[in-house]
């Protein structure tokens, strides 16, 4: 259920606070916050894409989130009124039909370190995380990155830059938190379950 990943309620209800304050804190660089919100985007991001591909019909933001969302809004709207369907370029770029969509170093650089990532989480976690080809990992990546505007690159850019400073990887962080938000427990937890269940298997 689309409820249970997009809900509103996940910046408050689970956190215990208002959202007012969730948006605060995301906008002064709360870092449990940006992942959540992350989260969040990509889960709503994929909510309205297979709503839209079902039903072919136009989509319309409201509710209380909607007041909140506006400013990650700009990359869309962009998009948009130059008649650009991401997800296609996407895929045309995978298959090479088309030239790349920016000169910028960028998505090498993020494609480059997520895929690092990736790599470490997996060794660490072999049968919670798995890596299906780092390799094709890193080409979906980076075509998914070449649609982006350089704005948003450099804030993805700062995050990883910023995250390798402090010897975090955000595979893991990522991972925690879908663990934590499946009701799983923790990434461990998830690791020996998997374990266990492949010896059973």
């Amino acid at each position: 259920c689309l409820e249970a990943y997009c809900s509103t309620a996940r910046f408050s209800d689970d956190l215990g606070i208002t959202r007012e304050d969730f948006f605060a804190g995301l906008e002064a660089g709360n870092k449990e916050y940006r992942l959540l919100w992350d989260d969040y985007l990509d889960h709503l991001a994929i909510g309205i894409y297979n709503i839209h591909i079902v039903l072919d019909c136009d989509i319309v933001m409201g509710g209380v989130l909607a007041q909140f969302i506006e400013p990650y809004l700009d990359d869309l709207r962009r998009a948009e009124e130059e008649g650009r369907n991401f997800m296609l370029e996407k895929y045309a770029r995978m298959d090479e039909r088309m030239p790349p969509l920016t000169q910028s170093p960028l998505p090498e650089e993020i494609a480059d370190a997520e895929a690092a990532f990736l790599e470490e989480a997996a060794r660490r976690f072999p049968h919670a995380i798995k890596r299906n080809g780092s390799d094709m990992f890193r080409r979906y990546l980076r075509c998914e990155l070449e649609t982006l505007s350089p704005a948003t690159l450099e804030l993805y850019a700062g995050e990883i830059r910023r995250a390798r400073r402090e010897g975090r990887n955000l595979v893991l962080e990522r991972h925690r938190w879908l663990a934590r938000l499946l009701g799983k427990g923790s990434l461990e937890e998830c690791e020996a379950a998997a374990a266990a269940a492949g010896r059973r298997g």
